[in-house]
């Protein structure tokens, strides 16, 4: 689906276009997890400290933690992909050999992506937005309006209390962390949700990400990410 797309601020935004592929659908073992949960050390300089289309600076962001996370050296240009598959794609290949990437589809669910986050993954997705978006209101279309265009986003913490995500959005007018309701991101028209998985083959995987089980709005940034 694509997203009618204009001039906002001073950066033009991407026109987005969900591609079909066929990335493998990640197996959930073990459905629980807790109704608060929120990554450390993943800021906002991960989605902004990238050239690219909004797809790649969100796929560069969500690859490069992995890679950090799994003391692997990287250094990657961004994609110019129009989809986030296709960013995924381009990002996982430019691994050595030595190296285990994998792109992973996640289901369209509160459970699946809450389930995610809190294993130590943040997640891809591409939401549906109004015009609003050019003035700092990431909101979802009315029912029965078309979305003016979809914006890919990253979601890095979640609370089941108050159903809100926190997520960074890779516009300029975006610099701090933002919040959107569960509502909003398992929306009709919402799709592309992903993670990548990076670790080296011949080292043990990063060790389980510890549980954040504050009660932390979860707009603020000072419980961040876990290595």
């Amino acid at each position: 689906m694509g997203g009618v797309l204009g001039i906002l601020s001073e950066e033009g935004v991407d026109d987005y276009m969900s591609c079909e592929d066929h990335t493998p659908e990640i197996e959930i073992d073990d459905p629980t997890f807790p109704r608060t949960f929120r990554l450390r050390d993943f800021d906002i300089e991960h989605v902004q400290g990238a050239d690219g289309t909004a797809a790649g600076r969100v796929a560069h962001a969500l690859v490069s933690y992995g890679a950090m996370r799994a003391e692997i050296d990287h250094d990657f240009e961004t994609p110019n992909a129009c989809c986030l598959s296709l960013a995924f794609a381009e990002l996982v290949e430019q691994f050595h050999e030595t190296v285990d990437a994998q792109m992973l589809k996640i289901p369209k669910t509160k459970e699946a992506v809450c389930w995610c986050i809190s294993r130590g993954y943040p997640v891809a997705a591409a939401l549906p937005v109004t015009e609003d978006v050019a003035e700092h209101d990431v909101a979802p279309p009315k029912q029965g309006d078309k979305p003016f265009a979809l914006v890919p986003v990253v979601l890095w913490g979640y609370s089941t209390v108050s159903k809100k995500f926190a997520a960074y959005v890779p516009l300029s007018m975006y610099d701090e962390a933002e919040t959107i309701a569960f509502d909003h991101v398992f929306h009709e028209d919402s799709c592309d949700f992903f993670l990548v998985d990076v670790a080296q083959l011949d080292d043990t995987p990063p060790d389980e990400p510890e549980d954040d089980a504050s009660t932390a709005p979860a707009h603020e940034e000072t419980a961040l990410f876990v290595k």
